[in-house]
């Protein structure tokens, strides 16, 4: 990704960046944790769609991001440090991505929001991904989040889980 014609884009991108353009990283082989800056008030379309980013934290000043901005991939973990942004359509394109919104933080509710899992937490702590376990005929996945089991596809129909666990 570029910012002014310089390549910026390696996990960091600049504080005093405002704006990220439409598809600005999209299919970009990307590091799997990104901070973005403060300051920085939009995010747009597409802009990491494709890339390799799984845990990204957005600060309070974005306001607006635009649609399938993160999507792509498979368990993205985005924390929001502020009140929920608008957005243009919707933001994963994967059932198994989580947000996380500090504490406190407000507009959570209705659409797009609906269809995410939304978790609040402490503004410090990070979570490690969901762990996934093969099984006959299928994948299980549990999420340390709240300690559920999200999903099961294949020929799951039973899960039992050990009680020292």
């Amino acid at each position: 990704m570029k910012v002014k014609g310089e390549e910026v884009y390696q996990g960091h991108i600049p504080e005093g960046v405002k704006h990220i353009a439409d598809n600005a990283a999209q299919n970009l082989g990307t590091p799997s944790e990104l901070t973005l800056p403060e300051g920085l008030v939009s995010i747009g379309k597409q802009a990491f769609n494709g890339t390799s980013v799984e845990q990204v934290i957005i600060p309070a000043s974005v306001e607006r991001i635009g649609t399938a901005a993160f999507s792509g991939f498979d368990g993205l973990w985005a924390y929001f440090l502020g009140d929920a942004p608008a957005i243009d359509g919707t933001l994963f394109s994967d059932v198994n991505d989580y947000v996380l919104c500090v504490e406190g933080s407000q507009g959570w509710t209705g659409a797009p929001w609906d269809s995410c899992r939304i978790y609040t937490w402490d503004g410090q702590r990070t979570y490690p991904r969901a762990i996934e376990y093969p099984v006959p005929g299928g994948t299980i996945c549990f999420s340390p989040v709240d300690g559920v089991i999200h999903y099961s596809f294949g020929d799951v129909v039973e899960v039992r889980i050990p009680s020292e666990i």
